[in-house]
C-alpha cells in the first residue's frame, strides 16, 4: 500500500519536480549526461522510456543530497550557482547542467563540480563520468573562451558515508571535438526517429533495454577495453583465490598434526583450539535411489548465474 503511494507521488515531490522544471525538455538536447551513455540508451531514453520506482529513488537520492552539499559551501564561504546551464553559443543543442559551478567576478576563473552519489565507491572515474565533465568543460570554455577552467567529481558513497574527489580535470579540445561529433549524431538520430547503433560497456549492466539490444543477439562480439580488462582481472583474482585456498589447506593439515586434536592455548594473542566436530548431511545420492518419491516431493531447483572465464 505505502509502496504503491510512493510510486504515485514520488515524482511529484518538490526536489524531482524542481529537477524535472530545470532539466526541460530533454529530447530537444544532448546533455551531459547523455553524452557518455550508450547512443542507443540514449535514443530510447528520450522518446519512449517512463521512469520506473527504482530510477525515480536515484533521482531522488541524488538530488536530495545536492542541498547538503550546497550548504557546505556556504558556510565553507564558497560563492558558486548551482544547476548552472550553460549552452554552446554555435550549437543549442549541445547543453550542459552543472552541479556546482564556482567562478570569480569577472569569470576569468571557473570551476565546475559534478556530484554523484553512489553504494559502491570507484578506485577510479568511470569513463562515462569523465565523458561528461569534458562535455561542461568544453562547452563552458566555448562560452568562457578566455577563462582558466578546472573540473572535479565529487563522489559520495551513501551506503558507508566515503568521499573521494576525482579533481584536475581540465579542458582536452580533441576530446569535446570528439564529444561535439558524437552528440551531433545523437540529436539527428533523435530528430529523424532513427535509432542509433549500441555501443557495449559497463552501463549495459544497469540498462532497461537489455533484453531486446542487438549488441547482444551474438555470443562472440567486440567487447570494450575496458570491460576486456576487468575480465583479466576476474581470472587474475581466481587464480590468486585458488592459490591462496590451497596453501590455507596445506596450513590447516600441518598445524593439525603438529597441535593434535583436543589443543586450546592462546599463542601472541591467537586463541587457537583443534577440535573434532561432527556434522549430519543429508544423502541426497542415496535418497534418490532409495525414496525418489520422497527425493521429488522436497527437491528445490535453485538458479544462479554462472561466470565462467578461462584462458585460451
Amino acid at each position: 500500500m505505502i509502496k504503491e503511494i510512493i510510486e504515485k507521488y514520488l515524482d511529484k515531490t518538490s526536489i524531482l519536480e524542481k529537477a524535472s522544471k530545470e532539466l526541460g525538455d530533454r529530447t530537444k538536447y544532448i546533455g551531459s549526461s547523455d553524452i557518455g551513455n550508450c547512443p542507443r540508451k540514449v535514443y530510447l531514453m528520450k522518446k519512449e522510456y517512463k521512469p520506473t520506482l527504482s530510477d525515480l529513488v536515484k533521482f531522488a537520492r541524488g538530488h536530495a543530497f545536492e542541498p547538503i552539499i550546497a550548504e557546505v559551501f556556504q558556510l565553507a564561504g564558497y560563492k558558486y550557482e548551482p544547476q548552472k546551464e550553460i549552452v554552446h553559443p554555435k550549437y543549442d543543442y549541445v547543453q550542459a547542467h552543472i552541479d556546482y559551478f564556482f567562478h570569480n567576478k569577472d569569470m576569468t576563473k571557473i570551476r565546475v563540480v559534478e556530484l554523484k552519489t553512489v553504494s559502491t565507491t570507484p578506485e577510479s572515474a568511470y569513463p562515462s563520468w569523465v565523458d561528461q565533465v569534458q562535455y561542461q568543460l568544453g562547452t563552458v570554455k566555448a562560452v568562457y573562451p578566455n577563462a582558466e577552467i578546472k573540473g572535479s567529481i565529487l563522489v559520495v558513497n551513501v551506503a558507508n558515508g566515503d568521499i573521494v574527489e576525482f579533481n584536475g580535470m581540465e579542458p582536452i579540445d580533441s576530446v569535446y571535438k570528439n564529444l561535439l561529433q558524437r552528440a551531433e549524431l545523437l540529436i539527428d538520430a533523435i530528430r529523424n526517429d532513427e535509432e542509433p547503433e549500441p555501443e557495449i560497456g559497463f552501463h549495459c549492466a544497469w540498462c532497461p533495454f537489455r533484453e531486446n539490444c542487438p549488441a547482444f543477439t551474438e555470443n562472440d562480439i567486440d567487447l570494450p577495453e575496458d570491460v576486456v580488462e576487468e575480465i583479466k582481472a576476474y581470472s587474475e583474482l581466481n587464480e590468486q583465490k585458488r592459490e591462496i585456498e590451497a596453501k590455507i589447506k596445506e596450513k590447516r593439515s600441518e598445524l593439525i598434526n603438529v597441535l593434535g586434536v583436543g589443543y586450546k592455548g592462546s599463542v601472541s594473542g591467537y586463541k587457537v583450539s583443534v577440535s573434532q566436530v561432527e556434522t549430519e548431511r543429508l544423502d541426497t545420492r542415496a535418497l534418490k535411489e532409495n525414496a525418489p518419491e520422497v527425493y521429488d516431493q522436497y527437491k528445490k531447483t535453485l538458479k544462479y548465474v554462472k561466470l565462467d572465464v578461462k584462458t585460451s
